[in-house]
Formats: structure tokens, sequence, C-alpha cells
């Protein structure tokens, strides 16, 4: 399984920045953590919906081919 961008944000974060255990920052991020989360599998079950909607009204073999062109935009960024 690979990591969110938040499992992965807060991986380097904590390489970064040392704290205490049971600190402020630490119960504030076991906090947060969740709602992020949440947050998170929302937005990919919204794009997840989105898509399964674009191949419905445009058909497979065009959905992937726009799905591989926008790849390759962000690539080039």
């Amino acid at each position: 399984m690979t990591q969110s961008a938040i499992e992965w944000f807060l991986t380097e974060f904590k390489k970064q920045v040392w704290f205490e255990p049971y600190s402020e920052l630490d119960i504030w991020i076991k906090e947060l953590m969740p709602k992020a989360k949440e947050m998170e599998r929302k937005q990919k079950l919204e794009r997840q919906l989105f898509i399964g909607k674009v191949c419905e009204i445009i058909g497979d073999d065009k959905t992937i081919e726009l799905l591989r062109e926008s790849k390759q935009a962000i690539e080039k960024i």
C-alpha cells in the first residue's frame, strides 16, 4: 500500500521537527490526522466517481486517453 500525501507529510515532518511524545504538538497531530485522512478519502472517492461517470458518458477508451494526456501535462509542470 502506498502512502497518502498526508501520511508522507507527517513522516517527513517528524524527521525534520523533533518533539516530545505526548507534547501539545503530538496531541494536536493525533487529533487532526483522522480528519485529514477522511478528507483525503472523500477526495479520492469523488475523483473515482467522476472518472466512472466520464467513462459512462464518453467511453473507456476516450477516458483513458484523456487521463494519459492529463498525466503527461502534469509531469511537464
